[in-house]
């Protein structure tokens, strides 16, 4: 515990939840920039493995304190998008053949799936297709914007979410949702989903391996797990350090490269069939905010942030660097084996 942040807990020291390495190596400090929260908080990398995390870190029955009643993913309702589900005979073709399948079809065909993959249809939700009645569970699914776009193409959703009154909102939109903490508030949900997805969840999790594993056991053989999550070795990240938008302390307590993710879904049971990643342009205006505030720049960066046409302008160079592997964040899709 710091002294001078005004926490009244005290900081743990707990294990490499990916290797159970004790030591760590301090990478990046910083506060609550995001939400105000008391404190500063300390990324270190696993001198085993690499994983970065928090250490020490905030005890989980403390962490509540640091989502606020405005937390980003309790506020914006957003209504399906119409159409959302047209491209979903290619999406299913998609993750048919990363999951190493035989498909219809000769090499034009493969060509053109190719190219989809990397269309912002394909890399924003992979899974976006019609649910034909099929079940999925949304982790951590908040006021149920996803769960909302999934159900309107015919998934039967749950969700699962650990705030109260974003789990009521969610219920108004006529989702089903329980109200807990992951993976103990799934007990009472009956397993053979054909989809799990975490969308920005993984992250926040003390035990990642633990809620990847529970996962696991709610998925029907041949099931899939849809994890999105920063990227720690993206080009943001190592261009804003401790500036980064997606640090993002306390409340992340892990940060993946797409490496280590696919090694955590491999260690719960489960076959990474495809990574890819999809730059926030957000990410790169907010770090550049966080870099100014205080300074002289600050007013500019802000405009800057707030600014369609720069973030327009962003787009397609991140989409490059998502091909050159450099992209902040992304998506893993995981088989549960049959």
């Amino acid at each position: 515990m710091n002294d001078d942040d005004n926490i009244d807990f005290a900081l743990e020291s707990a294990p490499c939840p990916l290797c159970g390495e004790i030591h760590a190596i301090p990478e990046w400090t910083a506060p609550d920039r995001l939400c105000g929260g008391p404190g500063t908080f300390t990324v270190a990398r696993c001198l085993f493995c690499g994983l970065f995390r928090q250490e020490p870190r905030v005890p989980a029955g403390h962490i509540g304190a640091y989502y606020p009643e405005d937390y980003i993913v309790y506020t914006r309702p957003a209504p399906a998008r119409s159409g959302a589900g047209r491209t979903g005979p290619w999406r299913r073709d998609l993750l048919e053949r990363k999951a190493r399948r035989p498909l219809p079809g000769g090499l034009v065909k493969r060509a053109l799936l190719r190219a989809f993959s990397w269309t912002p249809q394909a890399r924003f939700n992979p899974v976006a297709m019609p649910g034909e009645g099929r079940r999925m569970l949304d982790v951590g699914c908040g006021i149920g914007n996803f769960a909302v776009e999934m159900q309107a193409m015919g998934w039967r959703v749950d969700g699962i979410e650990p705030n109260a009154r974003a789990a009521d909102i969610a219920r108004e939109r006529g989702l089903a949702v329980t109200t807990g903490h992951f993976p103990d508030a799934a007990r009472a949900l009956v397993g053979g989903y054909d989809l799990v997805t975490m969308n920005q969840v993984i992250e926040h999790f003390t035990d990642p391996v633990g809620a990847l594993a529970a996962a696991r056991d709610l998925l029907a053989p041949g099931g899939r797990l849809v994890l999105w999550t920063p990227w720690r070795t993206g080009l943001c990240a190592r261009v804003f350090g401790t500036y980064w938008f997606a640090l993002e302390q306390p409340r992340h307590y892990t940060l993946f490269s797409p490496r280590d993710l696919q090694r955590a879904v491999n260690i719960a049971g489960l076959r990474a069939i495809w990574t890819l990643a999809h730059s926030s342009t957000a990410s790169w205006t907010r770090s550049m905010v966080y870099a100014a505030t205080g300074g002289p720049r600050e007013a500019l960066a802000r405009r800057i942030d707030a600014s369609k046409l720069v973030h327009r302008l962003l787009y397609w160079p991140l989409r490059l660097l998502d091909w050159w592997g450099l992209g902040d964040a992304g998506i893993l899709v995981a088989e549960k084996p049959r």
